[in-house]
């Protein structure tokens, strides 16, 4: 065999192993983005629970409808020295019906990681943890949901996350 009929044979293989690692390299670059977000998610969880620790958060005033019907409050919202809500914890326990969140907040009051769970007379309904940018873009979902329950945690039905963040339990 001719090292040029060789070369034509060759050609196309080696031409196919070498694109995949182009665009491989590329992965790398999108990965350690989305890595350093997922970082700075992460610090700032650790600072709330910090300030959580160390006693630094203070409970902000909830609405009176946030207690049930023995007096038990079901929604904590814990700030910082500026007020700013940091911590967010809700919890909502109905025979047969049970939701809990807790939300961790930035100094600027952007929530950048979650969990909730919630079940039915059915059984689990979800059980997840959401971790999001500084831009309030979901960065990763962990978890599970019983089919039907596509939305994203934020907006789940009978959570209401931005109205638990104002102090205002849901319906």
């Amino acid at each position: 065999m001719t090292s040029s009929r060789l070369a034509a044979i060759l050609a196309p293989l080696l031409l196919a192993t070498t694109l995949p690692l182009a665009s491989a390299q590329a992965l790398p670059r999108q990965s350690t983005a989305l890595q350093q977000a997922r970082v700075q998610a992460a610090r700032e969880t650790a600072q709330v629970r910090l300030l959580e620790r160390t006693g630094l958060l203070h409970p902000l005033r909830v609405s009176r409808r946030c207690s049930d019907r023995a007096g038990r409050v079901r929604l904590t919202v814990l700030a910082d020295v500026r007020n700013t809500p940091r911590l967010v914890r809700y919890r909502r326990a109905l025979p047969g019906n049970h939701v809990q969140f807790t939300g961790y907040y930035d100094a600027a009051g952007r929530l950048r990681y979650a969990t909730a769970r919630a079940s039915g007379p059915s059984g689990v309904r979800y059980n997840l943890v959401a971790e999001y940018d500084a831009r309030g873009r979901l960065l990763r979902e962990t978890g599970i949901r019983r089919p039907g329950y596509v939305t994203e945690l934020r907006r789940q039905p009978n959570l209401r996350v931005e109205a638990l963040h104002r102090g205002l339990c849901p319906g």
